[in-house]
């Protein structure tokens, strides 16, 4: 990152990220673990040019197998999955509505001190007080707020996702760090390791 982050280049970004999950849902693969650590974007690309790697989960699933393995960041994962649910598509647009918080505030929409305590503030979905937030698009707040609903067959889809006016009018909003002052998100997302 340069050091600034526009409310307006991530839109890009999560733009790329949701047509590269869009193409393999289509697939029936599910990444399950999507997380800002998982995106690598390659310099000078203004990030257009990314790749989305460890699919940990990223398979196709058949006969109810089970999950056995535990994640090392929690943050990013849907409440379904804390249930030993299968990972879906639906799975991954949560993770998209909190990279998409994370990105455009530096602070994580559940935080907690231990995993017990993180699993509890997803599965509530309460996403907690932010002022950066606050300074957010409307649009951003509504998309975030669309994927982060802990019912599944209420979250938005990929598809819905990839056409709602945050991502569709993403190039219109003014070029300006409108969602902090003084580049406090950038500040904060060095205090993650994600």
């Amino acid at each position: 990152m340069q050091g600034k982050f526009s409310e307006k280049t991530a839109t890009r970004v999560m733009a790329s990220i949701m047509r590269a999950m869009q193409h393999a849902h289509k697939n029936s693969i599910y990444h399950g673990y999507l997380r800002p650590g998982n995106v690598l974007v390659a310099r000078g690309s203004d990030y257009q040019d990314l790749r989305i790697i460890n699919f940990p989960l990223g398979m196709c699933f058949e006969n109810n197998e089970r999950l056995n393995e535990k994640f090392k960041f929690p943050y990013f994962m849907a409440p379904e999955l804390f249930k030993d649910k299968l990972p879906t598509a639906s799975c991954d647009c949560w993770s998209i509505g909190a990279m998409i918080f994370f990105l455009l505030t530096g602070n994580l929409p559940f935080p907690g001190d231990t995993d017990n305590e993180i699993k509890a503030r997803v599965q509530s979905g309460q996403i907690a007080e932010c002022p950066m937030f606050d300074k957010c698009s409307d649009d951003a707040k509504d998309l975030i707020t669309k994927l982060l609903t802990v019912d599944p067959s209420k979250r938005l889809t990929i598809d819905q996702t990839l056409k709602h006016p945050w991502i569709q009018n993403g190039e219109n909003i003014e070029e300006k760090e409108n969602t902090v002052e003084d580049n406090e998100a950038f500040e904060g997302m060095k205090d993650y390791n994600i």
